[in-house]
């Protein structure tokens, strides 16, 4: 692979990250298990949390979120 991942050019980390997916699915024994429930440390002092499986898994609604 010639091209570096932290090349400034977009095209060009796509085309590096496109090869190394491709070399990790060709050449690894990976099975993906979708799972429903993320698990994420947060105090019981909190209140109105909602992790969320999208990035930011815990602050992604951080402006409802309360001290008890």
């Amino acid at each position: 692979m010639d091209t570096l991942v932290t090349a400034l050019d977009v095209s060009a980390q796509q085309t590096a990250w496109k090869e190394i997916e491709t070399i990790w699915n060709e050449q690894s024994v990976v099975i993906w298990l979708p799972i429903l429930k993320i698990k994420n440390p947060m105090g019981s002092k909190f209140g109105n949390a909602q992790p969320s499986v999208i990035t930011p898994r815990l602050i992604w609604n951080i402006d409802r979120v309360y001290v008890k």
